[in-house]
Formats: C-alpha cells, structure tokens, sequence
C-alpha cells in the first residue's frame, strides 16, 4: 500500500494527493476552532493547536520543504512544546527523504504512516443494509457521533468532545452522519469541503457492528454529499480496516502521509 519515501507519483496521482494534504489543513483548522484552540503557521508550515492532548488535534503540517526553513521547524517545535500537548509533524511522503534528517536532528521519531486515497470516479451499486443514516444536526446526535468515534479510535468520549463541539455545527464546510441500526448509533464519518475537494474523515463503526457493510454505507453517503456539494475529488486517510473498503468503492492510491513525534510514544 505504501510508497518507498520519496517515490514519484504518476502527476495526476500527485494532483490528487496534493489536495488530499490542502483539505487536511482545511480541517484541522475547523477541529482546531471548534475546540476553542489556535491556529498559525510559518512559511510552509501550518500549525494547529486544540485544547485536548491528542495528537491529532495538534499537528504542523508540513506544505513543502522548500520554503521550510531549519529556524522556523524548531520555532514551530518550540511554540507547540510551550502549550505543554502532545503533538505530531506530518508530511507527505514525497518530500519525507528531504526531511526526515531535518526532523530526526530535531529530535522527533518517524511514526509510520497512513495510506492516502482518493476517489474520482462512479460509485459501484449501492448494496442495501439495516443502516438509517442521519447528517448530525444538533447537540443529541452530536454526542451519538462522538460516542461511536470514540469507540472505533479508542479515546475517551469526554475528551473527544472537547473538540468535536456543537461550534462545528456552524462551520459551512463541516459535515457529519451518524448511521442508526435499530434507533442505536453504530456508525460515522465526517466531510470536510475545501473548494472543489472532499476530504472524508473519521469513518467509524463500533467494534460490535462490523462486517455488515456499514462502514462502505456511511462512507458513501459522504461521498454522495461531496459530489452534491460540487467536488470532483474526495480524499481520506485509510487505517488497515478501511483500506479494502474503500477500495472496494472505488478509490484510488494515493501515496501516503508520514508522522514524527517526540520520542515520549503515542496518545
């Protein structure tokens, strides 16, 4: 699934995952607001602090090495270090040769990564399930939603709420379902819109639940809304689960991102 560091896409493959990276700065700038935390940035890097110990609320994204200068990655490191989170860097693999001695002389750990995606194509026929999805609308189905990420990504609920906060209802470019199996929330995902580019995150299906197709019908209703909102690309990241799911819908490789950390492990 995963490119050698630094491998070549094909450019309409590159196209895809470069605004597969421009939408994931659109979000986490949206988590970033909704949680009532920071965001700011430096000459090819965008930084994104919440209020929560999550790394993946409080990233810097790495936009491109060219432009990235030495002083402003330890600048960057130091501002973040300062809010006392646990943060990661993140790039695309593409430039991840360029940088890896840059960030490793920082002190930060390569932490593996994430299979990129993206999709441009037809959906396959839809197959029919027992799921009633619904969009999240307001505070009750809110709490559904961060209930059932919460499950599938093994945080805490409380926590999670912290930034998944009723203040993402009023964000234009926001979207979330909750899928109902018999009035129970057992499934999610989110859209975010960024121009003419969806970005799908955080598909979720309770551990108790899988292997019914829900998690191809929640995906594909936020396909269907990002085509409905105009886009002619959607973009995710895949966990080894989603991968073949999304696959299965017709979604391409895409390279992969690439995460360092402080030595001090995970979440």
């Amino acid at each position: 699934m995963n490119e050698a560091p630094g491998e070549a896409l094909d450019p309409h493959t590159e196209a895809h995952a470069e605004r597969g990276l421009q939408n994931f700065i659109v979000a986490s700038g949206i988590w970033a607001r909704a949680s009532g935390g920071t965001t700011w940035g430096y000459p090819g890097l965008h930084c994104f602090e919440s209020t929560v110990q999550r790394r993946a609320f409080n990233q810097v994204i790495i936009d491109t090495s060219a432009s990235c200068s030495d002083d402003d990655l330890r600048a960057a490191m130091s501002r973040v270090e300062a809010s006392g989170l646990r943060y990661r860097f993140r790039l695309r693999h593409v430039i991840d040769h360029e940088m890896r001695p840059r960030l490793e002389e920082l002190g930060l750990v390569h932490g593996g990564g994430l299979p990129a995606l993206a999709f441009d194509g037809v959906l396959p026929p839809e197959r029919a399930t027992g799921l009633r999805v619904e969009p999240v609308t307001g505070e009750s189905n809110l709490r559904d939603h961060v209930a059932i990420v919460a499950e599938a990504f093994g945080w805490e609920a409380d926590q999670l709420g912290q930034v998944f906060r009723p203040a993402l209802l009023d964000e234009p470019a926001w979207f979330g379902w909750v899928g109902y199996e018999n009035g129970d929330p057992v499934a999610a995902s989110q859209l975010v819109v960024g121009d003419d580019t969806g970005g799908l995150y955080y598909v979720a299906v309770l551990s108790s639940h899988r292997r019914k197709r829900y998690g191809e019908a929640i995906t594909r209703i936020a396909v269907e809304a990002a085509l409905d909102q105009g886009c002619n690309l959607v973009t995710l990241s895949a966990s080894q689960d989603g991968y073949p799911v999304y696959k299965a819908l017709g979604f391409h490789d895409a390279g992969h991102h690439v995460g360092y950390t402080t030595p001090n492990g995970e979440d």
